[in-house]
């Protein structure tokens, strides 16, 4: 595995949008607390990528890292918890259907297919979703494809050139909340994934553009930064405004908590640890917090026989435990040995 330098705020602010993200999905168990713009989380994790991707292994890239072995070390890390979060997905969709529990009336026949496409990585471009087993693994396929962009451009990409891609992905960005909602990255169609490009190629890019500027020479509290993370991607904007505020963050807010991030280190011990764990159970947080949330409820349903919106937001905060639980456990005792495994193997 590349040695990566750790920035701990950033893992912190990582792990808080991720959170967001967990209540918008599962919002039966959280009442009325809903967090409309935290989709917007993708964004900050695609500048986040682009940022660590960079520090990672734009060394290693030099030294003669081929694109198949880059593809194949960035296909690792995100592997076993997708795979897992798909089957765990598959279990969710069927164990709906059987159940009674009501959702989009999908057939046998149409869940096979988008299995087998999907474990391949392969979205099911018949379906309303692109990963329907799996709906927020869109935003990984783009990942795989922007860090496959950037394996066969980063020799030639010169910060001048990297300006002109960001400023042309910003007019494209611009062009395509025109046409579509931002948040529309996960259905099929054209217009759909001229939005998704657009706003990974921008905040993958702008991460590129943030490891290679100096860091900042000021320090603001990272606790700050996380919730000014967290309120940035709770507020509700009304009306015309919401797309303007949408945009704003992608082009301005995202990559600014970032930069600030990246220069703010915890110097309490406690602290520290806190934003590591948030770090490191993210992923499978983001990955996972969505089938394991409908399953949790269909169960809770059949067995107790009354829904966990009736103990809203207090189930929440008991999903929320037990996600955190289970995805610190599957860190250490899954995805860890299974990347390691098939690090051997490739």
């Amino acid at each position: 595995m590349p040695n990566k330098q750790r920035y701990l705020t950033l893992d912190g602010m990582r792990g808080v949008a991720a959170l967001l993200i967990l209540v918008r999905h599962n919002d039966i168990y959280f009442g009325k607390f809903r967090f409309n713009e935290s989709f917007l989380a993708v964004d900050l994790f695609f500048v986040l990528s682009g940022f660590v991707v960079a520090g990672a292994y734009s060394e290693r890239l030099r030294q003669g890292l081929n694109w198949r072995s880059f593809m194949l070390l960035r296909l690792v890390r995100f592997y076993p918890l997708y795979l897992l979060g798909t089957l765990l997905g598959l279990a969710a969709m069927l164990g709906g259907m059987l159940f009674g529990r009501v959702g989009e009336q999908v057939t046998y026949a149409e869940i096979g297919a988008s299995l087998t496409l999907n474990v391949f990585f392969i979205p099911s471009f018949f379906m309303r979703d692109l990963f329907p087993l799996l709906t927020v693994a869109w935003s990984l396929f783009w990942e795989l494809l922007v860090n496959f962009a950037y394996s066969q451009v980063w020799p030639s990409l010169s910060r001048k050139r990297l300006l002109a891609l960001l400023a042309c992905s910003a007019l494209s960005l611009i062009l395509a909340a025109t046409r579509c909602v931002v948040d529309s990255g996960s259905a099929p169609g054209l217009d759909s994934a001229w939005m998704a490009a657009t706003r990974v190629v921008f905040s993958f890019g702008m991460g590129l553009l943030l490891q290679r500027m100096p860091k900042a020479d000021f320090r603001v509290p990272p606790v700050l930064l996380l919730g000014a993370s967290a309120i940035a991607l709770g507020f509700n904007p009304q009306g015309d405004f919401r797309p303007l505020y949408e945009i704003c963050f992608i082009l301005l807010i995202s990559p600014a908590l970032v930069y600030l991030g990246a220069a703010s280190e915890p110097k309490n011990g406690l602290e520290a640890r806190l934003y590591a764990f948030l770090g490191a159970v993210s992923y499978a947080l983001y990955v996972l917090h969505k089938p394991i949330g409908l399953l949790l409820s269909i169960a809770f349903k059949h067995l107790v026989h009354v829904g966990v919106a009736h103990f809203a937001p207090w189930s929440g905060l008991v999903l929320i435990a037990v996600l955190l639980a289970i995805c610190g456990i599957l860190d250490r005792y899954y995805d860890g040995p299974a990347r390691r495994w098939l690090l051997t193997k490739v």
